[in-house]
């Protein structure tokens, strides 16, 4: 009991160093965050995931990506240009292996991967990304459904989302600035009270002793 205030101040000391430990762990400028990440790419990759990595299919993206495909076998030779440009540009042009005549079947192989509006091959796609083909897809599908009702409707909820956008983010960084979680500081506070309920009891007694000698 002679150690007690020692201990309970030593024990109190340590909790409030153990929050500004806390704290000063957590500021760090988001400049420095930034600077310290850095993107991976991956070693062994398709080339419509190159265009991809490369940020050829970012938004408003002008990027460009060019390839020529060679292929021959024993039954077939063909050639072919490809061509990305941007998000929207894409181009696969034959430049080997394809003509007109209808009983030519190396012809009729190749004029398969030919990527053009008339050409409904199932292989058509066969040397577009997938990235390009599902933003395809999307844009036909609105384009078909959209009406002037359904177009002022998409307006209406664009800008419903717009203007919920900053009402999250200034809920996130409220959250974000919340400091130590809950039970942190539950326990902070139980052993907070235990130490003063602690040293009341030594001084209590430490009175009685005094009152009867």
């Amino acid at each position: 009991m002679k150690y007690a205030p020692i201990i309970g101040m030593v024990t109190f000391g340590s909790l409030i160093l153990f929050f500004i430990v806390y704290k000063i762990r957590n500021i760090e400028p988001s400049s420095s965050n930034s600077s310290k990440s850095s993107k991976t790419y991956k070693k062994s990759i398709s080339l419509d995931k190159l265009y991809d990595e490369a940020g050829g299919n970012d938004a408003l993206s002008d990027g460009i990506m060019t390839s020529q495909i060679d292929l021959s076998t024993e039954n077939n030779s063909c050639g072919f240009m490809v061509t990305y440009k941007g998000v929207k540009d894409r181009k696969v042009v034959c430049t080997r292996g394809c003509n007109d005549d209808e009983e030519d079947e190396n012809s009729k192989f190749c004029n398969q991967f030919i990527y053009k509006p008339e050409n409904a091959s199932p292989l058509a796609d066969t040397f577009l990304d997938q990235t390009y083909t599902r933003r395809r897809g999307n844009r036909n599908i609105e384009e078909a459904t959209t009406t002037p009702d359904a177009a002022a409707a998409a307006a209406a909820a664009a800008a419903a989302a717009a203007a919920a956008t900053p009402a999250a983010e200034a809920v996130s960084e409220e959250e974000s600035d919340e400091g130590l979680p809950t039970w942190v500081w539950v326990t902070i506070i139980i052993i907070s009270c235990a130490f003063l309920f602690f040293y009341a009891c030594y001084k209590i007694k430490k009175f009685i002793k005094s009152l009867s000698s």
